[in-house]
């Protein structure tokens, strides 16, 4: 594994930004992405705000991180634990309307370094089931988007 200066690191958030794969460049220096990716952004995501555009409300005010979202404190902590010492998983968040499952979703794929508007995603990603379409034959066609 190479060691990597200031120097290196900010010239890799460059290339990031400039959209190179964080996978490519964590082969070319020999760590995993998610190592590279703390290093490049140590405070979990990148700089800069979300675009908000001029669509619905719940998306122009959804939370963009797991510190702005409220009333979900035993959540937001779990999901914050995960974060510190993220390991591969799957999430499947369930409950009533407005509760904010796809709010907290969105945050820990941010805080995870997923970029949210890249299709499909890179590294798995965040796939949403639209609500009313959980069916065993969503979860299945995510599955075999996921693993083909």
């Amino acid at each position: 594994m190479t060691a990597l200066n200031e120097i290196m690191l900010e010239k890799m958030r460059r290339r990031r930004s400039a959209g190179e794969s964080v996978g490519e460049l964590a082969r070319e220096v020999g760590m995993s992405w998610q190592r590279l990716w703390s290093l490049i952004y140590p405070n979990g995501c990148k700089p800069g705000p979300a675009p908000r555009g001029s669509g619905p409300l719940t998306e122009r005010y959804r939370p963009l991180s797991l510190e702005a979202i409220r009333g979900q404190e035993s959540v937001v902590e779990s999901l914050r634990k995960f974060l510190a010492e993220p390991y591969p998983a799957a999430f499947m968040f369930e409950g009533d309307t407005g509760t904010g499952k796809t709010s907290a979703a969105m945050a820990l794929a941010a805080g995870l370094g997923c970029d949210l508007s890249q299709k499909p995603p890179e590294f798995g990603g965040l796939h949403v089931i639209a609500s009313g379409e959980q069916t065993a034959d969503a979860v299945r066609g995510m599955y075999e988007l996921m693993f083909r």
